[in-house]
């Protein structure tokens, strides 16, 4: 079965759904099956009705990443990450956003760097490319602000974890000149 598989989280914790591209009407939640029908209430708003009797109203915003998701009256923003973000360590704000250190989650090799000291960058900026499972991807900047250090170079192999690039958020310790 073709499918594709999604790390959602929103009230703390963070469930990994599988959704199928092959027309099926089930999907999986943390491993277990769960039957929907989707109806579709405008561009990008979706009536969901699960198998046992949930329903849920999705609206989608432009990257598809935050949707909003109402359900007997209570709303909540979602953050989804496809498997691939979540491999190369996309939505780290725990880690990237608060602290400006950019790593991957998965070893591979930097195939391009495109910022260095002293670069201001916005949130979601592509800063470098790495190389993993013979696939190149960007690694995005987790929050505005100046790269302060670059710590890799082209050909580089890096391990999950590894510190490439740290970037000064703006709005941090540092003075204005």
């Amino acid at each position: 079965m073709k499918s594709r598989i999604y790390h959602v989280s929103g009230s703390g914790d963070e469930v990994q759904v599988t959704v199928p591209l092959d027309g099926k009407t089930s999907f999986q939640i943390n491993g277990e099956e769960v039957g929907f029908t989707v109806e579709s209430l405008g561009k990008t708003r979706y009536l969901v009705r699960g198998s046992q009797g949930q329903v849920w109203t999705v609206d989608l915003d432009k990257s598809g990443k935050e949707p909003l998701v109402e359900s007997n009256g209570s709303m909540l923003r979602l953050s989804v990450l496809s498997e691939r973000d979540k491999l190369l360590g996309g939505g780290n704000k725990a880690g990237g956003a608060s602290s400006g250190d950019v790593s991957v989650s998965m070893p591979g090799k930097i195939v391009k760097v495109m910022v260095e000291e002293g670069t201001q960058v916005n949130e979601g900026d592509a800063i470098l490319i790495a190389e993993a499972m013979k696939m190149e991807n960007e690694v995005k900047s987790p929050c505005s602000g100046v790269v302060q250090e670059v710590c890799v170079a082209v050909s580089d192999t890096v391990e999950p974890g590894q510190i490439l690039v740290r970037i000064s958020p703006e709005g941090g310790d540092e003075e204005a000149s």
